[in-house]
């Protein structure tokens, strides 16, 4: 719960009469995200549009609605058609000279007019592009609002983009996206306005190429942001969440954890989880127990980890608080999942070098590189690098999306690393103990300067 007074985000839906289940979602969409992330940023989305929010009257009846609901106070136009563009309302259009053709047509022209001017409200427009029967068409309709569409092209009166859908989820899903990108921008600009003046100037440096499917940019001094953004983005998903981590001690650690908890809301939706850990037995699990050893002992810190023996390397991984508790709890907890959700949730573990800490939902994802040199540092639980948010319609998105499949596919599941997690220590032990003779000979044939 935000601790500011809420904002309220107005949304007016202009749509014709066949179009009632797309508002239903409208509505569904602005109820989850007020418990989310409107709720996270303080604000309230509300929906309006003349069957629920206008009053009969007399007058003209377009006029009552803008009397009732007055175009001022549009935060969002929605505008949504597909086979009817609907009546005459009695006014003419000032700049074209000729009468609006429909309700909807002087709604949006109106709308259009004043974010042109004032930058508000925000316009969507979208078409639904559903088959239907020849029958139910009617031409002098059809020809109506294929004019009204034309008026989108680059020459045309109102240029723009015009979203098409072919199903209700599919417009469910696009209207959801939309909306989340322009809280996000919301609540860069109040971030924005409230800085101080150099504080802005920091800011700016930071700002977000929105055009490209990017959603934030975060810093250690915005990590609070940065982690209330990936709850919502969690709490918002009920099909697939993929996460490639180190540890993955922030999502199912017992004690500790963050995000466990819209894991498994996911999973209780009947949702699937994908996860992919590292393999304790490889260089960089030896790195993390070295840079563990390193923080509780600085005065002989271990700078080479060539001078260790094969054997010397295993241990200090075997007795790790990073080995023995951190990635035992984390088991304990994966196992008890499995057998609660079976295979909704599957781990699997990689010896291959992870560029980044990758989270991933159908709608967006986040992507933290491991940019520290000192290893204890990414053991801290708190932000020491920066992150990136982006949609799923970023070209980033895709290319996360190939480097986690690639992962994926050249990762051991859970169960077969348990079965034989023996094996993966003698051939760890080996192909350390090779690597550190090589070097060491090395050495002694090219004497340090």
């Amino acid at each position: 719960m935000a601790d500011t007074p809420y904002r309220k985000i107005r949304l007016f839906v202009a749509h014709t009469s066949e179009l009632t289940a797309e508002v239903d979602k409208v509505r569904e969409v602005a109820h989850e995200l007020n418990k989310s992330i409107a709720d996270a940023l303080g604000v309230f989305l509300e929906v309006v549009e003349w069957k629920t929010h206008v009053m009969s009257m007399m007058g003209r009846p377009q006029q009552v609605i803008f009397d009732q609901l007055p175009l001022s106070t549009w935060d969002i136009f929605i505008g949504i058609l597909w086979l009817r563009f609907g009546s005459p309302t009695g006014a003419v259009d000032p700049g074209a000279g000729t009468p609006y053709a429909s309700g909807i047509e002087e709604e949006f022209t109106l709308a259009y007019d004043l974010w042109r001017n004032t930058g508000r409200p925000q316009v969507l427009f979208f078409r639904c592009t559903h088959p239907t029967a020849p029958s139910a068409i009617d031409p002098d309709e059809l020809r109506k609002i294929n004019q009204f569409f034309s008026s989108f092209s680059h020459a045309g009166s109102h240029p723009g983009l015009v979203n098409t859908y072919d199903t209700v989820e599919a417009f469910a899903q696009r209207i959801q996206t939309d909306l989340i990108r322009i809280l996000f921008s919301y609540a860069d600009q109040q971030r924005l306005k409230a800085a101080s003046t150099a504080e802005a100037g920091d800011l700016t440096a930071l700002k977000i190429p929105v055009e490209d499917g990017f959603l934030g940019f975060f810093v250690p001094k915005s990590n609070e942001e940065r982690n209330v953004r990936k709850r919502t983005a969690l709490k918002l998903e009920n099909r697939l969440i993929r996460l490639a981590a180190q540890t993955g001690f922030s999502y199912l650690a017992k004690v500790g954890h963050r995000f466990k908890e819209q894991l498994v809301d996911c999973l209780e939706s009947g949702g699937a989880v994908q996860i992919i850990l590292l393999n304790p037995w490889s260089e960089t699990g030896l790195m993390i127990a070295l840079a563990e050893s390193e923080e509780k002992n600085t005065e002989q810190p271990v700078s080479d980890v060539f001078e260790l023996s094969g054997a010397d390397a295993q241990r200090r991984i075997q007795h790790s608080v990073y080995y023995s508790q951190k990635l035992g709890q984390i088991r304990d907890e994966y196992v008890a999942l499995r057998k609660q959700f079976g295979e909704q949730i599957e781990v699997r573990l990689t010896t291959h070098d992870m560029p980044a800490t990758v989270l991933m939902t159908s709608t967006m994802g986040f992507f933290e590189p491991y940019l520290p040199i000192n290893l204890k540092t990414r053991l801290a639980h708190h932000m020491n690098t920066f992150e990136v948010q982006f949609g799923h319609e970023c070209y980033f998105y895709q290319h996360t999306s190939e480097l986690f499949n690639r992962l994926w596919q050249m990762s051991e599941d859970y169960e077969v690393f348990s079965s034989k997690e023996s094996a993966w220590k003698q051939a760890f032990r080996a192909t350390f103990t090779r690597a550190a003779r090589s070097i060491s000979e090395q050495r002694t044939r090219t004497p340090r300067k």
